[in-house]
């Protein structure tokens, strides 16, 4: 329960920050964070998560563990996980989801920017984009599911995870519609949030 509290206040706070009311509050305050919010954001997220995981107590409960061929099996799975993480990140514009970008142009004194983000920055709806809207999401999902030792920890964390990945994609979407408005709508039309389209469609005719 202390460890789906304290997960809770992670998740309430990631997406606090994230709100476009919340950054355009701070960067009208202090403009020069435009180029150091989206850092800053990240950093404290792996941070606020970490003493989730470290300092959340949970029984340290066994509930299964893999062997050998399904454990390899399993890190197989994982790894393609991994590729396609590192794919939707290429194809998002890791730089700028990072915060590099915005690192660049503070060097180059860059002002045309929509809040935290360069003004000039688009949809992203190629590579695993042009086939479910949350790619991120999803392989991080099965990332988390395909780990060969599942622990109580484990297991819980996972839950909080998928929950959190499916109620703040609401969120997410919101804020994109905001920002790109008829052309987010249209991708949303034709592009499902989760299940990869090939799938979807063959879900849908059956």
């Amino acid at each position: 329960m202390i460890f789906a509290v304290a997960f809770l206040g992670f998740a309430v706070l990631h997406s606090l920050l994230a709100s476009r009311a919340v950054k355009s509050r701070v960067i009208k305050a202090i403009p020069v964070l435009r180029w150091y919010y989206r850092l800053l954001y990240n950093m404290l997220a792996l941070v606020t998560l970490g003493l989730v995981w470290f300092l959340a107590p949970v029984e340290h409960q066994l509930l299964y563990r893999a062997e050998p061929p399904v454990q390899w099996l399993l890190h197989l799975i994982q790894l393609g996980a991994l590729a396609g993480l590192w794919l939707s990140l290429r194809h998002a514009g890791s730089s700028a989801f990072l915060g590099l970008v915005q690192l660049r142009d503070a060097r180059r004194s860059e002002t045309n920017y929509d809040l935290d983000e360069p003004a000039s920055a688009q949809i992203a709806i190629s590579g695993p984009f042009r086939y479910m809207r949350h790619p991120l999401y999803v392989f991080s999902i099965i990332l988390l599911i395909a780990h060969p030792i599942m622990t109580l920890k484990w297991a819980l964390f996972t839950l909080c995870c998928i929950l959190y990945f499916v109620i703040g994609s609401r969120f997410e979407e919101r804020r994109l519609l905001a920002r790109f408005g008829d052309s987010y709508a249209e991708y949303r039309k034709q592009v499902p949030a989760f299940i990869p389209i090939i799938l979807h469609k063959l879900y849908s005719n059956e």
